[in-house]
């Protein structure tokens, strides 16, 4: 088990989030590690490393259902942990956190000097529990992958991630290394996009604004792929027409590509 570079760890409850660190350290040669609903009853033991601390050196992670990882991802900020899950890290993809979690990734972004490529799932809801989000920090990276579901609830929780992801590019005010970026947008049973929907089209706008600046000169691609389930034909061009018309700076620069596909869980 020493020799193990890649572990993924689904449906496991530890006594403590100081049991699953030490499991970790073990395995000196871990590169991977994917996370599947891992809890613990005790969330708010103190976290107690050995001096001096040795252990593999992470470069890929994966958590998904962040609400219930015993809000892991605070802990990898942990001054001791850091030489295993954040100083070597290049690969880190989040489906559901929590609002805890999206605080600790803006902390993340900003002292993972390798890391290179971000992606984000399942985390509109939890972003409108999170009062006066942040702006995440994406000098650093080279690639980003965000997903949106579109018109997912009445609270039109997708307008807000717009917004948010639209005042976290308008932020970038150093030269960045993003040369890719890939917007998921899910289109649920009866909802294609809607060329009437005046509320997306003003985030959409302001992206697009915010992605055509000097800052960002090294982006080389905007990917826009629309996943459906249960639509018509119509709807689909629709969708498609209605994305590339909300980024016509991008459009111009020769960066955007906007695809479909049938989403495989739909």
């Amino acid at each position: 088990m020493v020799n193990l570079t890649s572990l993924r760890i689904a449906f496991v409850t530890f006594t403590s989030a100081n049991d699953f660190h030490a499991l970790i350290l073990k395995l000196l040669r871990l590169k991977e590690l994917s996370l599947l609903w891992i809890s613990s009853p005790k969330r708010k033991l103190p976290i107690e490393v050995p001096n001096p601390c040795s252990g593999p050196a992470l470069e890929r992670i994966r958590v998904d259902s962040g609400s219930k990882n015993f809000g892991l991802l605070p802990y990898l900020l942990h001054a001791g942990l850091r030489t295993v899950y954040i100083d070597a890290l290049q690969y880190l993809e989040l489906i559901s956190p929590a609002v805890d979690g999206l605080k600790a990734l803006c902390e993340i972004l900003q002292i993972a000097r390798s890391l290179r490529h971000l992606n984000l799932a399942v985390l509109q809801s939890t972003l409108c529990r999170w009062t006066s989000p942040a702006p995440l920090p994406l000098m650093g990276l080279e690639s980003f992958v965000i997903e949106l579901g579109y018109q997912f609830d009445s609270e039109r929780s997708d307008l807000f991630l717009m917004r948010w992801l639209a005042a976290s590019f308008d932020a970038i005010s150093k030269p960045s290394s993003l040369q890719s970026l890939d917007l998921k947008v899910i289109l649920f049973r009866n909802h294609g996009l809607q060329e009437d929907d005046d509320q997306m089209w003003l985030p959409c706008t302001r992206l697009d604004d915010a992605l055509h600046c000097a800052e960002l000169a090294q982006l080389r691609q905007l990917t826009i792929r629309i996943l459906w389930s249960h639509l018509s034909e119509d709807a689909i061009v629709s969708a498609r027409d209605f994305m590339i018309s909300r980024f016509p700076l991008a459009l111009k620069r020769g960066i955007l590509v906007v695809t479909e596909e049938k989403d495989q869980l739909g």
